[in-house]
Parts: C-alpha cells; structure tokens; sequence
C-alpha cells in the first residue's frame, strides 16, 4: 500500500505541475475564468487531503538510508531489498526508513560486518520463512541430517 500511496502521490504532484503549465494559456473569458477557479479551489481542497492523509499515513519524515561503502554493491543490495519484500509479501511488514536503518545497522552488527555473513543471515532467514533475520550457526545446519521422515528443519536440534 506504501508503493501505491508514494505513487499516486507523485502522479497529482505530476498534475499539479501540468495543471499549473495549461492554465496560463487558456484564453481568459469571464465563463471560463470562473470555471478555471472553481478547478483551482477543488484543487486545493483535494491538496489539503492528500496531506492530511500523509500526514496520517507516514507522520514521519522519511530518513536517508545509509549503507556503508563495503555492502553497497550488487549481490547485498539484491539481498536486502529481497529481504525488504519478503517480509512486506509474507510478514505483512513494509519498512519504514527507520525501522530499515535499524535494522540495517542490526545486520551489519551481527554480521561482524561482514557482507557475505550478512547475505546469508538474510537469505536463510526469508528461505525458512522466518520474521526476523538472526546469526546462523552454519556448522549446526551444514551437520544435520535429513530426518526419516524426510522432512528436514534445519531449526530442530534432535530430527
């Protein structure tokens, strides 16, 4: 829902501008100089809601993400926006920007800063569904066996 808010509200700032371009050049009779200010008051009825709904909807002004130089290529980009929507497209979570530069800096903190740690904890935690991101203890997963059901959960300790 975030996605269609942000871009619907860059589609009426996209018509504002346009309306504010075409007004100008309009030939000015009394008829129409009156419609064009019935158009310009509803416009500014409809402004004041989408603000009011902003202001509702995301009462916070959004932060810069900062990503640090040494996670700011391709393969951990990929990895956190993956990350970022699994969890709005299972969990039912959308990130907002502090919540994501919390998180973000959880990730580089348990990660030891370190890029491919990070990309795993990520990816293991959205391949096994799970609502949170944490440190895996590879050794524990890389030694499981399969149990004899043939159903493998790499969260059991004793399958």
């Amino acid at each position: 829902m975030k996605n269609t808010w942000d871009e619907l509200f860059v589609n009426l700032d996209d018509f504002a501008t346009i309306m504010k371009e075409f007004f100008p050049m309009v030939p000015q009779s009394p008829a129409l100089y009156t419609e064009i200010k019935k158009l310009r008051k509803k416009w500014k009825v409809i402004q004041g809601n989408v603000n009011k709904f902003e202001n509702e909807f995301n009462p916070a002004k959004p932060i810069i993400i900062q990503i640090p130089d040494e996670f700011n290529h391709k393969d951990f980009l990929t990895a956190w926006q993956d990350w970022k929507e699994y969890l709005a497209e299972q969990k039912g979570v959308t990130m907002l920007t502090r919540m994501e530069a919390k998180a973000l800096q959880l990730l580089l903190d348990m990660s030891d800063r370190n890029k491919d740690e990070a990309i795993y904890m990520l990816n293991y935690a959205s391949a096994n569904n799970y609502p949170k991101f944490f440190k895996v203890n590879r050794n524990s997963v890389n030694n499981q066996k399969p149990p004899k059901d043939g159903k493998f959960d790499p969260d059991l300790e004793n399958n």
